[in-house]
Parts: structure tokens; C-alpha cells; sequence
């Protein structure tokens, strides 16, 4: 009898957690419009943040004049990070995080020619 609820207990945490968990994502997730600016590149991005945690989207370099494809990962938490999709001629990465307003602020860095910035963006409501 104290096997049984004992495994009642514990099934009952899993089940909420894994609720807190979706409240948590479902806070975050949405489309979000932004810009990244820095001394040598600068552009703009929309990327969607999916309730799993997923990030995808586009976004386009104003001094490269080339189009960007992104993907990566949000936390419950709203730490991100995206990049560049492997293969891209000018690798990026965007590491942030997702604040209580629902704005996506952070740093970005670019893996060959040293170029770096800021990034900030929006949710789309």
C-alpha cells in the first residue's frame, strides 16, 4: 500500500510539472520583429519562438546585402540563443533573453570577420 502512493505521489508531481512547464512557454512564445545593429553589420530579423522552445526565422544584413535563415532554442526561463544556419556565409549567433514585456534583447557575435552588436525585437501581437 505505501509502494501505491508513493508512485500516486510521484506521478501527480510529474503531471504538474509538466503543466508549469507549457504555462511557462506559452508566456514566451509568439513572433518576434527586431533589429541587431553593431560598428560593422547591422540588419533585421523575425523569428518565432514555438511553445516547445523552438526558434526559427529570416532575417537580412543591410551591409552584406544577404539574407539570413535562423534556428536555435528559447528556455522556460526565456534565456535564447539562435544562429545562423550551417553553411551561411556569415555565421551569427544571438544569445539573450526574453524579459517579462515580452521583449527579446541580447548580443550577437559573427565567427570569422569579428563583427559584434546588439540585438533587440519585439513581440508581434
Amino acid at each position: 500500500m505505501l509502494n501505491r502512493k508513493l508512485v500516486i505521489a510521484f506521478a501527480t508531481i510529474l503531471v504538474f510539472a509538466g503543466a508549469s512547464f507549457a504555462a511557462v512557454g506559452s508566456e514566451i512564445a509568439g513572433t518576434y520583429r527586431g533589429v541587431f545593429t553593431g560598428p560593422e553589420d547591422y540588419g533585421v530579423f523575425l523569428v518565432t519562438v514555438d511553445i516547445d522552445g523552438s526558434i526559427y526565422g529570416t532575417g537580412r544584413s543591410q551591409v552584406n546585402y544577404s539574407d539570413l535563415l535562423f534556428e536555435g532554442t528559447a528556455q522556460p526561463d526565456g534565456t535564447t540563443e539562435f544562429y545562423t544556419v550551417s553553411g551561411s556565409a556569415f555565421p551569427i549567433v544571438f544569445s539573450g533573453k526574453i524579459d517579462f514585456m515580452n521583449r527579446l534583447l541580447g548580443k550577437w557575435t559573427s565567427q570569422g570577420n569579428d563583427a559584434w552588436g546588439s540585438f533587440n525585437g519585439l513581440i508581434e501581437r
